[in-house]
C-alpha cells in the first residue's frame, strides 16, 4: 500500500509543508504530499492556505499577492521558510513519491495559470510523482500535458464523474460501495483524513484501497 505523509512528516517543532517535514519523509522512506500555490510573480510556493494567518503570527496577507522573495522573508512560527516547489524537487530528487495538490483561487473554474507554472517546473523531473486538486479543471488539463497520472481529490464527492486517473477521497465518507464504483471506472484510490497511521491503514485495508495520506 502506498503511504504519503500529509505535508510532509511534522509535528512538535517541525511546521507542515517545510524542507525539514519533507527531509524527515525522506529519511523514514515515505512518500510526500505537500500543496502548490502561485505567488504574484507566477512561482510556485508550498503552502496549504490561502493566507499567512494560521502559520506566522499577525500575518494575513495573501500568498498569491507576495512575490517569492518577499515569501523567503516571512518566518514560520518554527523559524523556518517557506519552501518554492524547486527546492522540494532538488531536496527529493525521486528518492520518494510525491503527491502535489494544486491550490486554486476556485473548486470549479482556474485560470490554469498554476497548473501551467508546475508543467513547466516538473518538465525535468525525473522523480514519480502524482498531480491531484479539488478542481475538476486542474486535473483534466495536467491529465492532458502531463505524463503523470492526475486526480480529483473528495470530500464526499460520490458520483465522481470527472476524476482524471484517481481519486483521493476522504475515508471517513468512504464505503466499500463506492470503492465498487470507482473500480468499475478504471480508477484508483487513496484516503485522506485520518492521520493516525494505523487506524488509516486498517481502514484503508479493509476498503480494498491503493494508498493513503496520513
Amino acid at each position: 500500500m502506498e503511504r504519503y505523509a500529509h505535508r510532509g512528516l511534522h509535528g512538535n517543532d517541525v511546521a507542515e509543508n517545510t524542507m525539514k517535514a519533507f527531509e524527515n519523509a525522506v529519511e523514514a522512506g515515505i512518500g510526500i504530499e505537500l500543496d502548490v500555490r502561485l505567488t504574484a510573480d507566477g512561482k510556485l510556493a508550498v503552502f496549504h492556505d490561502s493566507t499567512l494567518k494560521r502559520l506566522v503570527k499577525g500575518d494575513n496577507r495573501a500568498i498569491s499577492t507576495l512575490t517569492a522573495d518577499e515569501l523567503k522573508e516571512v518566518r514560520l512560527k518554527d523559524g523556518s521558510q517557506i519552501p518554492m516547489l524547486f527546492e522540494v524537487l532538488e531536496l527529493v530528487e525521486g528518492k520518494v513519491p510525491l503527491l502535489i495538490e494544486i491550490k486554486t483561487q476556485s473548486k470549479v473554474l482556474s485560470s490554469l495559470r498554476t497548473e501551467k507554472a508546475l508543467i513547466e517546473e516538473l518538465k525535468g523531473y525525473t522523480g514519480e510523482y502524482r498531480v491531484q486538486s479539488f478542481n475538476a479543471m486542474a486535473v483534466n488539463y495536467c491529465r492532458r500535458h502531463l505524463k503523470a497520472e492526475s486526480g480529483r481529490l473528495s470530500g464526499d464527492m460520490y458520483s465522481c464523474r470527472r476524476c482524471g486517473d484517481f481519486v483521493s477521497y476522504k475515508l471517513s465518507q468512504l464505503t466499500r460501495e463506492k470503492v465498487k464504483r470507482f473500480r468499475e471506472k478504471g480508477l484508483k484510490i487513496y484516503g485522506w483524513g485520518v492521520y493516525d497511521e494505523s487506524k488509516a491503514e486498517k481502514l484503508a485495508k479493509e476498503l480494498g484501497i491503493d494508498g493513503i495520506i496520513i
